[in-house]
């Protein structure tokens, strides 16, 4: 069981890497705002536990799509 949670966390800090890489740029959204958001490394973290826990998913993945409004083109 260690094992598996231990694959678990390394997914995740690789995917928290990469969604600071891709969407540290989005301010706010539905579910995005000031804690949940990918901004840095830790707050990835955190918005990546709840989506790992089905807590708000698809919102979190709305917030982060080209129509979000909020959303700038770089």
């Amino acid at each position: 069981m260690l094992k598996i949670l231990f694959i678990l966390l390394i997914i995740m800090v690789v995917f928290a890497f990469y969604g600071t890489m891709l969407f540290g740029h989005i301010d706010k959204g539905e579910v995005l705002n000031d804690l949940i958001n990918f901004k840095n490394f830790w707050l990835a973290m955190l918005a990546l536990f709840k989506c790992v826990s089905g807590d708000d998913f698809r919102s979190i993945m709305n917030d982060c799509m080209h129509h979000n409004p909020y959303c700038e083109e770089d």
